[in-house]
């Protein structure tokens, strides 16, 4: 189903030590300046030709600004995000939106596909329903999502703002190990199977 490209994400645990907090550890998250968003971790996509230990630097730099990480272990490879009527678009919402199409997620659900076209139906940035009509290089189900963990080397505030890919800045700051039923959708899913590892023995 889709054209057959493989969409490789990352997604950032970036942990401090705090020995007073459950697990030993704390956890950078935000809140998206959307609140339908809800709270998120560091997360992006990877670029063509990019490594994914590379990515995951990048995306940690550009969305909080942090430079002084440091990659701990291998990535842990997550579960199928997607439910079984849903697709994921090959290209970033961003560049629908230079298109003048207000994609709010590059997941979509999968109403019906005829060979050389298929209709789908997106969510616009409000959460409203925007049906599409694509070819199916489009999109794919082929989405590999890696988890890392990375360690904080120097210290960071306990709350900060930074403004990326939305006018208005997100709300950065750190949790605990016991945090994550709080996190929005598959973030929570995410952080419940690298939990374990984040944990200070």
């Amino acid at each position: 189903m889709g054209g057959g490209a493989v969409i490789e994400k990352v997604t950032a645990f970036v942990t401090r030590d705090a020995r007073t907090a459950p697990g030993g550890r704390e956890v950078l998250v935000f809140r998206h300046s959307n609140p339908r968003a809800g709270i998120q971790l560091p997360a992006g996509s990877v670029e063509v030709g990019e490594a994914i230990e590379a990515a995951v630097l990048r995306e940690v730099a550009e969305e909080t600004g942090l430079t002084d990480v440091v990659i701990t272990g291998e990535p842990e490879r997550a579960a199928l995000e997607l439910d079984d009527d849903q697709v994921y678009l090959v290209e970033h919402p961003s560049r629908w939106r230079a298109r003048g199409i207000a994609v709010g997620s590059p997941v979509t659900r999968l109403l019906e596909a005829d060979g050389d076209h298929a209709r789908l139906e997106a969510r616009d940035p409000h959460g409203k329903p925007l049906p599409l009509r694509v070819t199916p290089d489009a999109f794919t189900r082929d989405v590999r999502r890696w988890l890392f963990h990375l360690e904080l080397r120097r210290a960071a505030p306990e709350r900060f703002e930074r403004a990326f890919d939305t006018p208005e800045p997100w709300s950065f700051y750190w949790v605990d190990l016991d945090f994550g039923p709080r996190l929005r959708d598959r973030h929570r899913e995410w952080f419940a199977q690298m939990r374990p590892r984040l944990w200070v023995g």
